[in-house]
């Protein structure tokens, strides 16, 4: 599998909610950057924020409208979007989608770095963490 390969796998487990199989294309040593800057590092450590993120949201998907590589590095661009579990359960209220992009440094067949780009305002919205 080329690069852009193994950054499409990791996002069909995103959306595919499947943590073992992103757990499977991380290096042991991965590190995911959040849009706030936040970052998490291991694959153990990865293991429970997705696990904690897919209860958060439980419908939680990625599209991917175009991809850019050089080398190892790969650029996703798309959207994401969800439902907020806390909020009621199939009101438009509770839903989110947003223009979003990600950056991908793959070593081997796996992924090294996974950063996200976007203005998650509206999820924190809904997360009461932010005023409407």
């Amino acid at each position: 599998m080329g690069p852009s390969e193994v950054a499409k796998a990791f996002v069909s487990r995103i959306n595919a909610h499947d943590v073992s199989g992103l757990c499977g294309l991380m290096t042991e040593d991965h590190t995911f950057v959040d849009a706030l800057e936040g970052t998490m590092t291991g694959r153990a450590a990865m293991q429970a924020g997705w696990q904690q993120y897919f209860q958060m949201i439980p419908d939680y998907w990625i599209r991917i409208d175009t991809v850019l590589e050089k080398g190892g590095v790969i650029a996703l661009f798309g959207a994401a979007g969800g439902s907020y579990s806390k909020g009621e359960a199939g009101s438009a209220a509770a839903k989110w989608q947003i223009p979003a992009a990600w950056l991908a440094e793959v070593r081997g067949e796996s992924v090294a770095t996974w950063r996200v780009y976007a203005d998650n305002l509206p999820l924190r919205q809904l997360m009461a963490l932010e005023p409407r």
